[in-house]
């Protein structure tokens, strides 16, 4: 059974989290990462230094701090070609620091792309899991192969992210012609809480943020370019999205260059701020949703919109699915399009 109220206010929030066993205490070591083999020894260290290497196709480097570790990137790493399932990176832990210091994390999303996104060729997705509480910064995503970035940790502050599939704007030989990135989301939320996403940018071909699931989520100063704009969404049945805020962000198409892409200008968004339902989904409720202070350019379908059968399209919603979702409490404010 479906409620929606309107205030004048319009933000987005929230997850729930996985429960782990508790991480052991960190050791007062220095471990280096240069392959994966140095994972095991590495990873219980109070400092984890990465260094520039190759990630071999078909593997995951996965990375279980000990808690109160810092993790800082030294090089770039570059992830190996393999159609499989993936996902190319996973950190968790409690407390943990992860400092990327502006260094790539390279997912050669160009030998995956063929348009299709997850109905195409198999394609590792997510790139990167980030399921640590603490803090996840300065990092460059280039060409991830599907959706980017994955948050299930609980409290975790993200901030600094750059995440380039600018490239994925233009056909490739195996796209027919059309843009070869597809379903390449920046920010999936789900089963995580008390989330914070600020001061980072999206070039994408889909969603800037999906919050498919949470509570306590603030998404803050970002800039999405291209794509579908910010979600909250799709919401599948059996789920609780509360208290998410969207804030001074920008949503809009690649008019001028920007440091991260030398691209023409990308196609321009086709949504702003939405709210998006399965159209089967029951038992769910989506409440406390403001976004406040956003900017939206060059929109080309809906600045804002909600979304309660989503897959059968706005415009083509059957009666008896208009009322299926519990949704209150959304607000719009200062917001400003052209």
């Amino acid at each position: 059974m479906l409620t929606l109220g309107i205030i004048c206010t319009l933000l987005a929030s929230a997850f729930a989290r996985d429960t782990d066993p508790p991480a052991p205490m960190a050791k007062r070591c220095t471990g280096t990462i240069s392959s994966l083999a140095d994972v095991a020894a590495a990873q219980v260290c109070a400092t984890i230094i990465i260094n520039s290497f190759t990630v071999p196709g078909g593997q995951t480097f996965t990375i279980n701090a000990a808690t109160g570790a810092t993790i800082t990137m030294a090089g770039d790493v570059t992830f190996g070609f393999a159609e499989w399932a993936g996902p190319l990176m996973l950190v968790s832990g409690n407390n943990v620091t992860f400092n990327g210091n502006g260094h790539t994390l390279f997912g050669q999303g160009d030998l995956y792309w063929d348009g299709l996104g997850g109905s195409g060729v198999t394609k590792p997705a997510p790139f990167i899991r980030v399921n640590n509480a603490g803090s996840f910064s300065n990092v460059r995503i280039l060409n991830a192969p599907e959706r980017s970035i994955a948050v299930k940790g609980s409290p975790v502050t993200i901030s600094g992210i750059t995440i380039d599939n600018s490239l994925g704007d233009l056909p490739n030989n195996r796209s027919n012609g059309l843009p070869a990135g597809h379903n390449t989301d920046g920010f999936g939320i789900s089963n995580a809480n008390n989330v914070i996403i600020q001061n980072s940018s999206v070039h994408n071909q889909d969603d800037c943020l999906a919050v498919n699931g949470g509570t306590n989520v603030t998404f803050q100063n970002n800039v999405c370019i291209g794509g579908h704009g910010i979600s909250i969404g799709s919401i599948a049945s059996n789920v609780v999205v509360n208290n998410v805020h969207i804030t001074g962000n920008t949503v809009m198409n690649k008019s001028v260059v920007l440091p991260f892409s030398s691209l023409p200008p990308s196609p321009p968004p086709t949504n702003g701020l939405r709210i998006k339902t399965d159209a089967t989904a029951t038992a769910s409720t989506v409440s406390n949703i403001v976004y406040t202070n956003n900017k939206l350019s060059g929109i080309t379908q809906f600045g804002v919109l909600i979304d309660q059968s989503y897959y059968f399209g706005p415009g083509s919603w059957p009666p008896y699915l208009v009322g299926h979702l519990g949704a209150r409490e959304l607000g719009l404010e200062n917001c400003d399009w052209a």
